[in-house]
């Protein structure tokens, strides 16, 4: 008998094998899996539910002789209680017309049989035979793969191959005392299992009358279709929650879980332990604190989408206080009575790709409330509502909050349609749009007393309906190479008592009837590098309101901006200081195009200002260095249109406007003067270098080329 390794290849090459899972009982189709490449779906059969390997689907298609012992392809799951089939297939060509027995050489694990025990045998001139495995009570091992090996016998050949074979807790049955009897036996077995469901079942319900208590570390994994949208379902048939996880460790995944309902916490879900959900959807669940999900433990969300869930108080979609991880899941159509629509989240929060729609609460945080320290990146707030504050977030508590490359459009609330920050709560903001959002005060931002807006940097606040970003009390923040345009409002509003910085952005194409258009301020505003264009008001500063407190405005441009009167700037009871800046070009349909002073004025020039047109301005002391015109001799900047100018790296593409050459703004500040704050300005609006040969250009833009 040739034994050699060219013959273990040859056999290698024309052993071709399937294999069923199923039960073992009962009629019916079956499908055929190779341990190749899947298999294809077959007819017919003996029994059991057909399929694939748990958490796999079938390829279809032939199988190619010699494909088998490909990675993973030799591994055979017996279904606990049930029946898994291997079909052999014989090249005649290489074999030989004789006799053939095939049988197992080596120990299975315990509680697995071989049918027919000795082997299969398979007679001249046949080519197809099936081993069938069967697991039952004696099983000791769960996902435990043991080798054993297969070998083939004929007259004058033989071959040989390694098999893993292991026994895996698989649901097969919908009945609800089936499945629970099935846990409680699996449990006995294994720690921490995973419980598979049968594709045979696709798709398919188990109607639960009472909810699964998990006080044993367990993992359950069902399936999902083409279009990921999972095939199992755990569905409340009563008034009931579907789950209550003890102090455990526990998983689903690939499965869905609806309907439930609980007068307490969690309508289908209440967690005390660690839990993890993975492409789960949490669908149409009531409970008073969170609808879908209450947990007080960790929670890992990876693909979830919690849809069509009710809160009588907190949390429509989901209420966790521990430490949460939530990654590219969603929640839409939630809802909450009082707070949090989609999501109630207190600790720690970090959260990617994830999109909250249509989400809605009566009163605060139409998409999340937020309460401990959060990072969310790349995600959407779209056409959320709060009643009162909030419609896409509310935040309170937490000092340690970030927001990062998100989008925030189409909520709506009575204050903070954006994000409504509490008293004490403090926000990063990077990279984010706000746009198209509707709230009667902060229609992106609404900061409470005390609330801190850290940074807000490379963001884009654009045809929001309502003041844009508004102050309150005793507030700060500080917006940083950022854009706030064509708001149906004004665009920043800081309050006695606030302190907001605006630097390297542009505020433009805002419209209101109020007085203060673009930014008004009564607290203390700091303006440098910065655009203030195209702004109108029918009443007076289009541009730019200083009613009260301090204001110091450094590298400036105020241009197109068009009130009554004092288009680019009105200024009273508040002391202001104005340096290399350019207020010209700007309308009124009354007086003072450009600027206008009125009581309680404590104003200072510190030189190498351009201002257009001071007729009935009200203002003097102006600087040497400065230079004005009047009515009938206006001083023409010469600026291009507002555009996107460019920039370096790092810098929102915010509009500018150019320098056109031979304009009076252009090499005009001599070195000792180019600087901000006390400190040298080393870039312009965009970043770019500042100054270019001897002299800064006065105002935003700093052109490039060389005098």
């Amino acid at each position: 008998m040739n034994t050699s390794s060219k013959w273990l290849r040859s056999f290698a090459v024309f052993l071709v094998a399937s294999l069923v899972i199923g039960c073992g009982s009962g009629g019916g189709g079956s499908g055929k899996k190779s341990l190749a490449d899947g298999g294809s779906g077959g007819a017919g059969g003996d029994g059991g539910a057909g399929g694939q390997e748990p958490g796999e689907g079938g390829s279809g298609g032939s199988v190619e002789p010699g494909a088998w012992l490909e990675p993973d392809s030799d591994r055979i799951r017996v279904p606990l209680f049930g029946e898994t089939r291997v079909r052999v297939t014989l090249d005649r060509e290489v074999i030989g017309d004789g006799d053939v027995l095939i049988e197992l050489a080596g120990d299975l694990p315990d509680g697995v049989s071989l049918h027919p025990a000795s082997g299969l045998e398979i007679f001249a001139g046949e080519t197809k035979g099936t081993l069938r495995f069967s697991a039952g009570s004696g099983v000791r091992r769960l996902d435990r793969p043991s080798e054993v090996l297969l070998r083939a016998t004929s007259d004058g050949w033989s071959g040989e191959a390694i098999l893993r074979i292991e026994v895996a807790a698989i649901v097969t049955s919908d009945s609800e005392s089936d499945l629970r009897d099935f846990i409680s036996t699996v449990l006995d077995i294994r720690d921490n299992p995973t419980i598979w469901f049968d594709r045979e079942l696709s798709p398919s319900t188990i109607y639960l009358s009472a909810p699964l208590v998990i006080d044993e570390a367990i993992r359950f994994e069902g399936w999902v279709d083409q279009d990921e949208v999972p095939q199992f379902t755990f569905y409340a048939s009563g008034s009931n929650r579907l789950f209550e996880i003890g102090s455990v460790e526990a998983a689903l995944a690939r499965v869905r879980v609806a309907n439930g309902t609980s007068p307490g916490q969690g309508g289908c879900i209440l967690n005390a332990g660690s839990l993890r959900l993975e492409q789960v959807e949490v669908m149409d669940c009531d409970g008073n604190e969170g609808g879908g999900l209450y947990s007080t433990g960790p929670v890992e969300l990876d693909r979830v989408v919690f849809k069509g869930n009710r809160s009588q108080t907190h949390g429509g979609g989901a209420f966790l206080r521990g430490d949460q991880s939530i990654e590219n899941s969603v929640f839409q159509f939630n809802q909450a009575t009082l707070h949090g629509g989609g999501l109630v989240s207190y600790t720690s929060l970090e959260m990617e790709g994830t999109t909250f729609r249509n989400n809605q609460a009566g009163e605060m945080g139409g998409g999340v409330r937020l309460h401990g320290a959060s990072s969310i990146s790349r995600s959407i707030f779209r056409d959320n509502r709060a009643g009162t504050l909030g419609g896409a977030i509310y935040q309170a508590g937490s000092r340690d909050a970030r927001l990062v490359e998100s989008t925030l459009e189409g909520n709506q609330a009575s204050a903070g349609a954006g994000i409504y920050g509490h008293d004490g709560s403090a926000i990063t903001i990077l990279g984010t749009i706000f746009e198209g959002n509707q709230a009667a005060e902060g229609s992106g931002v609404f900061a409470r007393p005390g609330f801190l807006l850290v940074l807000m940097s490379g963001c884009a606040l654009r045809e929001n309906h309502g003041d844009a970003i508004v102050l309150e009390g005793n507030s700060e923040g500080r917006l940083l190479s950022s854009s706030v345009s064509d708001t149906r409002g004004r665009g920043i509003v800081v309050p006695p008592g606030g302190t907001f910085s605006v630097i390297s952005s542009t505020v433009s194409g805002n419209q209101t009837t109020n007085p203060g258009t673009g930014i008004t301020s009564q607290g203390v505003l700091r303006v440098i590098n910065s655009t203030i264009a195209n702004n109108r008001s029918d009443g007076y500063g289009a541009g730019l309101l200083i009613a009260g407190g301090a204001a110091t405005l450094e590298f400036m441009t105020l241009s197109g901006n068009t009130s009554a009167a004092g288009g680019a700037l009105t200024m009273y009871h508040s002391a202001v200081t104005i340096r290399t800046s350019i207020l010209a070009g700007n309308h009124s349909t009354a007086t003072s195009p450009d600027v206008l002073r009125g009581d309680g004025m404590a104003f200072t020039s510190g030189g190498y200002n351009l201002y257009g047109d001071l007729t009935d301005s009200g203002v003097t002391g102006l600087a040497v260095s400065d230079r004005s015109g009047t009515a009938e001799s206006p001083v023409d900047p010469l600026l291009e249109l507002l555009a996107d100018n460019g920039g370096e790296e790092g810098f929102l593409a915010t509009k500018t406007f150019a320098l056109r050459k031979g304009s009076w703004a252009l090499d005009r500040i001599p070195p000792g003067a180019c600087n901000a704050q006390g400190a040298p300005l080393e870039t312009d609006q965009r970043g770019m270098p500042r100054p270019v040969g001897e002299e800064c250009d006065i105002g935003a833009f700093e052109s490039q080329v060389t005098p």
